[in-house]
């Protein structure tokens, strides 16, 4: 597994995750995540390419008081039976 994050500049932070399954000769659960601080609020996506293909996206405020203003959206994979 490997695993790292970057700071592009201060407000921007990319990270990303993955890693190699030996024993079945594959890649792992891999993740790409993207932040933009925008002062008072905060931006985020997440992003899962391969496999099970999924996203969120997520903006709200930073403060604790008011964070329950914010619009969080997700995709998830669909579940089907195999």
């Amino acid at each position: 597994m490997v695993s790292g994050n970057i700071e592009l500049s201060p407000r921007w932070k990319v990270g990303a995750s993955t890693g190699y399954d030996f024993v079945q000769e594959g890649i792992t659960f891999t993740q790409l995540r993207f932040e933009r601080d925008l002062e008072s609020w905060r931006m985020s996506f997440n992003w899962v390419p391969f496999g099970s293909t999924s996203w969120g996206f997520f903006i709200g405020i930073k403060s604790s008081i008011l964070s329950d203003i914010k619009w969080d959206k997700n995709r998830v994979p669909d579940r089907s039976l195999r």
